[in-house]
């Protein structure tokens, strides 16, 4: 296999055993087009082998970690992570990625201290504010919270995901005039990905409706809906009452029928669903939470 070869030939290692900087770049590249076509283990292979030929490298641990990392391997990660840490000190993507270990096991005192620590480095490290932001946020510190989210929304070339992430907070806070701006700004945006605009119509939706703005909510709403038909029954019914309550009752009629048929077909695919699945659908359904 060609990709293999760039290993297992002298091509990519030099005659002390190491990686050229040119070769390391083209296993990276390798090991990533290997990991965006799913075969994640051909991406670990590619890295480890690299990794144990220029043990000294730390942008390879690096890139090793995050494989790790998307094969569920959180101890191999963390063990990569510390090598990029040890090896090169002033990068702060160790110590963030540490972090956002840390902060998933729900061990906030590691992951703040890991993240004010790669902030050392690079004070602008969007990542690392956000990890701060996000453990303030489940620890009810709400100044705190705010006071990242806000640091993190003043850096260059915010993204979608986090304005959607701080918009949910301000929401959280009932503090509309905060999500406002914030959601209405992704909206106007028509080249993004349907998913990600249909999750800001979807919210502004729901902020409308909670303070009775029932026209502004319903078409919000709608809008969500022509972008997303995968919504359930439950959140198209919760549609048609705000279209009741703006006064759009053909609307409101039209869009209940469509609730209806939504719950005709999941009764139908779930009487041809073979039995020994129905129990795990059946569980899944009965914990089902709106998507937001």
């Amino acid at each position: 296999m060609l990709v293999l070869s760039g290993l297992c030939g002298c091509r990519c290692f030099r005659q002390d055993g190491s990686v050229s900087s040119v070769d390391k770049q083209r296993i990276v590249e390798q090991a990533e087009r290997a990991a965006n076509r799913g075969d994640l283990e051909r991406a670990h292979d590619l890295l480890v082998a690299a990794a144990k030929e220029s043990p000294d490298d730390a942008d390879l641990h690096w890139h090793l970690a995050i494989v790790k990392e998307q094969l569920d391997d959180s101890e191999g990660a963390l063990r990569e992570l510390k090598n990029c840490a040890l090896l090169s000190p002033q990068d702060c993507r160790g110590y963030r990625q540490m972090a956002k270990l840390m902060y998933e096991q729900k061990n906030f005192k590691a992951a703040q201290m890991l993240a004010e620590e790669g902030l050392s480095h690079d004070s602008d490290d969007r990542e690392s504010i956000l990890i701060l932001a996000r453990i303030a946020r489940d620890q009810h510190r709400v100044d705190d919270a705010k006071g990242y989210y806000q640091r993190a929304l003043g850096l260059p070339y915010s993204t979608v995901e986090m304005e959607l992430e701080v918009a949910d907070y301000y929401l959280a806070l009932n503090q509309q005039e905060q999500a406002g701006p914030l959601l209405r700004n992704i909206v106007n945006h028509n080249e993004l990905p349907p998913e990600l605009l249909a999750s800001a119509w979807w919210k502004l939706g729901t902020m409308y409706e909670s303070v009775g703005r029932w026209k502004d909510s319903s078409s919000a709403y709608l809008n969500s809906l022509a972008l997303d038909d995968e919504r359930p029954a439950e959140d198209i019914e919760r549609v048609s009452l705000v279209l009741a309550n703006a006064g759009e009752h053909q609307q409101a009629t039209e869009v209940i029928q469509l609730a209806s048929m939504k719950r005709v077909q999941r009764n139908i695919d779930k009487a041809n669903t073979p039995v020994i699945q129905q129990a795990t659908l059946e569980e899944e359904s009965s914990i089902h939470t709106t998507r937001q």
